[in-house]
């Protein structure tokens, strides 16, 4: 169940150098931030039957499901992310006509 961690969720940024500096890659990822988040009983019941679904005869411990919903929100947002990327505009250069009495340069 290895997935893209969604990179550090509160990365912290300065110069080298400096006394609070650290690489943005450093502490907390976005997974752990969704697997530790809070989760009602009906979520952790419907999870726990997602989970034995998806993985048949594996254990489904607490700590599973909260990184299968971790990861389950890591794709959806990565799809969703796609999906709703608005396209970079390519631009056409302007031409702008000469002015009478101007020089053509």
């Amino acid at each position: 169940m290895s997935a893209p961690d969604g990179g550090p969720a509160f990365p912290v940024m300065g110069f080298p150098g400096d006394a609070n500096y650290t690489l943005p890659t450093e502490g907390m990822s976005l997974r752990d931030v969704f697997a530790i988040g809070p989760m009602s009983d009906v979520e952790l019941e419907t999870l726990k039957e997602a989970f034995s679904a998806r993985f048949p005869g594996e254990p489904a411990s607490i700590a599973k499901i909260r990184y299968f919903r971790a990861d389950t929100m890591l794709e959806t947002r990565a799809k969703w992310y796609d999906e709703n990327r608005a396209p970079t505009p390519v631009q056409e250069p302007v031409v702008i006509p000469a002015q009478p009495g101007e020089d053509m340069q």
